[in-house]
C-alpha cells in the first residue's frame, strides 16, 4: 500500500514519451543541419529547456482554474504605485531541463528497440531520489550496480529475446556482441520498471531495452535523430523565397525523458498538488505545433514508499 511521504517541499518527477518527432531547437546550425535540436553541453545529449518545458505546461492548462499565476508566476504584481518599479511575481513551481532517458533506434531483429546508457540511468535514479519517488529495494539497488562496470564498446547488455540475432544485437548497421551480466545475476528489467518512475505501459520494454557504453549512446544519438528538408514560403509571393531548402533536426518518436519539478521551501505537496491538473495526460512540446510535432505524452510521479516484490 503506498503512503505520501510528507516534507517542506513540493517535489515530482515528469515523464514525457514523444508521440510526434520533437524540435526542441536552439539559434544557428552548423554545416549539416541548418536547426539542430538542443543538446547538454558536456554530453552532448538531447534535452528540452527547462523553459520550453515550463512554458508548454503553463500554456495547456496544467494548473487548475485560476492557480496559473500562482504555479508558473506573473508578470505583473500588486503595485500600484508609478513611483516604484513593477516587477513580475515568481511562480511556486521550478523544473529542471527534460533530460533523455531511453531514445529508439531501429533494429534488424525486432522492429526496434529503446537504448541507454549506464551514466543515463544513473542520472535517472539520482532525480529519482531527489523527487522523492525511488523506494527502497535490494533488487534495484543490485540491478544498479551491474553497471559498476564498464561496458565494453562492441557489446551491449540485453535482457530478452525479441532483438537477439545468434549472440548479438544489430541496431541500424551496427552489430554488438551481447553482455549477457543481467541475465547471469537473474535481475528482472520489469521489476525495475515498475519500481521506478516510468510509465508502466512502455511496449515490452524488457524485450526492447539495449544498455549501451556511454560513448556509444552519445554516438548513437547524435547519428539516428531524424533531419527533415523544408522549404521556407515568402508570404506576399508564395513562391520560395532565396533560402530556399533547410534543414531541421527532430527528437524521434517514442523518446522519453524526465525533469525533476519543485516548489520553493514552505511549499508542501498539499499546498501545489490541488492545482495541479494531473487529468492532462497530453501536451505539445517546442516548434512546430501547426505541423504535429511535438505532441507528448505526460505523467506525474508523486513521492511514495512503494513495497517491491
Amino acid at each position: 500500500m503506498s503512503t505520501v511521504t510528507t516534507t517542506n517541499y513540493f517535489r515530482a518527477l515528469l515523464s514525457l514519451q514523444t508521440r510526434t518527432p520533437l524540435h526542441a531547437g536552439i539559434l544557428g546550425g552548423d554545416r549539416i543541419i541548418d536547426r539542430p535540436i538542443h543538446r547538454e553541453i558536456n554530453t552532448q545529449l538531447p534535452m528540452v529547456s527547462s523553459n520550453a518545458l515550463k512554458g508548454a505546461l503553463r500554456e495547456q492548462d496544467i494548473a487548475t482554474k485560476d492557480n496559473a499565476g500562482k504555479l508558473f508566476g506573473s508578470d505583473n504584481d500588486d503595485n500600484t504605485n508609478d513611483d516604484k518599479p513593477r516587477g513580475g511575481k515568481p511562480g511556486l513551481l521550478f523544473f529542471t531541463d527534460a533530460r533523455l532517458l531511453l531514445f529508439p533506434v531501429r533494429s534488424k531483429a525486432g522492429g526496434w528497440a529503446w537504448i541507454t546508457s549506464p551514466r543515463v540511468l544513473k542520472k535517472f535514479r539520482e532525480e529519482a531520489r531527489l523527487a522523492g519517488v525511488l523506494p527502497e529495494s535490494p533488487d534495484i539497488d543490485a540491478f544498479y550496480k551491474t553497471f559498476d562496470n564498464a561496458i565494453n564498446d562492441d557489446q551491449a547488455v540485453y535482457a530478452g529475446q525479441q532483438l537477439e540475432i545468434g549472440s548479438k544485437v544489430m541496431l541500424y548497421r551496427h552489430a554488438f556482441s551481447i553482455d549477457k551480466r543481467l541475465l547471469e545475476q537473474k535481475l528482472d528489467v520489469e521489476k525495475w520498471q515498475k519500481a521506478m518512475p516510468l510509465p508502466q505501459d512502455l511496449p515490452a520494454l524488457s524485450q526492447r531495452l539495449v544498455i549501451l557504453s556511454d560513448e556509444n549512446f552519445r554516438e548513437m544519438t547524435s547519428l539516428y535523430t531524424e533531419v527533415i528538408t523544408r522549404n521556407k514560403i515568402t508570404d506576399s509571393t508564395g513562391a520560395v523565397s532565396g533560402e530556399a531548402l533547410f534543414t531541421e533536426e527532430y527528437l524521434p518518436a517514442d523518446s522519453l525523458l524526465y525533469a525533476l519539478a519543485a516548489s520553493i521551501p514552505g511549499k508542501t505537496q498539499e499546498d501545489i498538488c490541488g492545482k495541479i491538473n494531473t487529468g492532462i495526460s497530453r501536451i505539445q512540446l517546442a516548434g512546430n505545433a501547426t505541423l504535429g510535432k511535438g505532441l507528448c505524452r505526460i505523467a506525474w510521479h508523486f513521492p511514495k514508499t512503494q513495497k517491491v516484490t
